[in-house]
């Protein structure tokens, strides 16, 4: 289910569409594993848009690879959402630095 949904979003990332500001991976290391899964989804992610010639320009990457459960992981998505729009807000140094785009 997680690789179909990183197929989705580098589909949904080659339409002509303003790309959305945040991307969020998330998920901790599952039994069994020694790698956080939002790691793995990251990575294969980035080489998915790069072999498809799919560019990230303006969009931000979060990757939480701490949380323990889904409330925690959603905080952590939380803060860095509200993180990106403090920093895209006009008016502020980055915004002015950055043209609004972070």
């Amino acid at each position: 289910e997680y690789a179909a949904r990183i197929r989705e979003a580098v589909r949904l990332l080659r339409r002509p569409r303003a790309p959305p500001a945040l991307i969020c991976f998330t998920g901790g290391v599952a039994a069994g594993n020694s790698i956080p899964t939002s790691t793995v989804g990251y990575s294969w992610f980035r080489k998915a848009c790069e072999s498809q010639g799919v560019s990230l320009d303006g969009v931000e990457l979060f990757v939480d690879y701490e949380s323990d459960s889904l409330s925690e992981a959603m905080n952590y998505v939380i803060e860095s959402a509200l993180e990106l729009q403090e920093r895209r807000a006009p008016g502020t140094a980055a915004a002015a630095a950055t043209g609004g785009r972070g």
